[in-house]
């Protein structure tokens, strides 16, 4: 009697496991949440100890933060990435408004007279940044105070390693109502070349931007003092005609005491923006512009450089590119994208069948 009482509750016991087993095997736990799979996109910028390619560190931290984006930064300068991202082999890029003047239509320093690729007329706007800046600085012990002083003075002259100084500097001189003409040319290959021609003293004047390292080496060697650029309307003019994208600004209050600069000016200034082409997939596109424009406060917070970037540059009415349609969408939603901006939209996408009808493409560009 008392080895059937004992085995009773075995044989429950054995019961309730079998019972639990099945249940276990019928209702298969859930699997753990999955989400969207890490993707690369390679953005082409300069190296990050240049300003431009502060800008891309920044923006490449912010998306590797909030998306499951995984940027790649490549620092190999506009010269080379710009036919990759032509040809889709990169998908995004930071540039200047004053780049896009050239490569969009496939002229200056881009058409194939000059030794250019071509046009890129698949090139689009995502969102626009904020600004860099340069202004010509001269040793403290000068006479110059303002670009107009230049007249009769000696200045890197050329650069054909780097044609964006070319046209800078004509512009430069433009906006103080002077051409080459008015000063003494010395051949410089770039504009480090110039750094050291005014450092060994063979030149009187070099361009940087406020608050570079170029600018706190030169400080410490010799003194140096920023010449202010002409903020009227007409001189102002006079450079844009020259370098389209490019323009005059107050210089930053925080530009104040740094190397050259004890008081408020004005210095040369041009928009920088992300950008890609045509290939990139709308819902990629929509969520690098919803993901940089509501936290463009922290991309502003990631270096000085990038500082300038805010939401009030993201949709530019005198863009030199049509905008992307993922970003178009983004904007909608929000509801800063407006008539003006249709009408704008509406012009460039116009003017890329036009260069895609009419002007020789860079290679690989559709």
């Amino acid at each position: 009697m008392k080895k059937k009482i004992l085995l009773i509750p075995l044989v429950l016991l054995l019961s309730m496991t079998s019972l639990l087993v099945a249940c276990a095997e019928s209702e298969p736990a859930p699997a753990p949440a999955v989400g969207p799979v890490p993707k690369i996109i390679r953005i082409g910028s300069a190296p990050a100890v240049r300003l431009r390619g502060q800008e891309a560190v920044a923006i490449n931290t912010v998306l590797r933060k909030y998306s499951h984006f995984m940027p790649k930064h490549m620092d190999i300068g506009e010269i080379a990435w710009l036919p990759l991202l032509g040809r889709g082999e990169m998908e995004y890029a930071v540039t200047g408004q004053t780049n896009m003047v050239f490569a969009f239509p496939g002229i200056g320093p881009y058409s194939e007279e000059k030794g250019g690729e071509g046009a890129y007329p698949n090139v689009r706007n995502v969102i626009g940044g904020g600004y860099l800046f340069d202004v010509y600085f001269v040793r403290k012990d000068s006479d110059m105070y303002t670009t107009a002083d230049l007249k009769g003075k000696r200045i890197g002259w050329g650069f054909p390693a780097a044609w964006f100084f070319d046209y800078e500097t004509r512009a430069m001189l433009a906006n103080a109502g002077l051409t080459e003409d008015d000063i003494i040319k010395v051949p410089a290959a770039s504009i480090g070349t110039t750094h050291e021609l005014f450092r060994e003293g063979r030149i009187d004047a070099f361009i940087a931007s406020p608050a570079t390292p170029k600018t706190i080496e030169m400080e410490a060697a010799f003194g140096i003092r920023a010449l202010t650029a002409d903020p009227s309307p007409e001189a102002v003019a006079a450079c844009e005609k020259v370098f389209p994208g490019m323009t005059v600004a107050p210089y930053y209050d925080w530009f104040i005491g740094t190397p050259g600069i004890s008081e408020q000016g004005y210095n040369f200034s041009w928009t920088d923006l992300l950008v890609t082409t045509t290939r990139a997939l709308e819902e990629d596109v929509y969520l690098v512009t919803k993901i940089l424009y509501e936290n463009m406060e922290e991309v502003a917070a990631q270096n000085p450089t990038s500082q300038s970037w805010s939401q009030d540059m993201a949709v530019l009415p005198k863009t030199r590119i049509p905008y992307h349609p993922g970003a178009i969408k983004y904007y909608k939603e929000i509801g800063i994208w407006t008539a003006e901006m249709v009408k704008v939209q509406a012009d460039l996408l116009a003017k890329a069948e036009e260069i895609t009808a009419t002007v020789p493409l860079a290679p690989g560009v559709e």
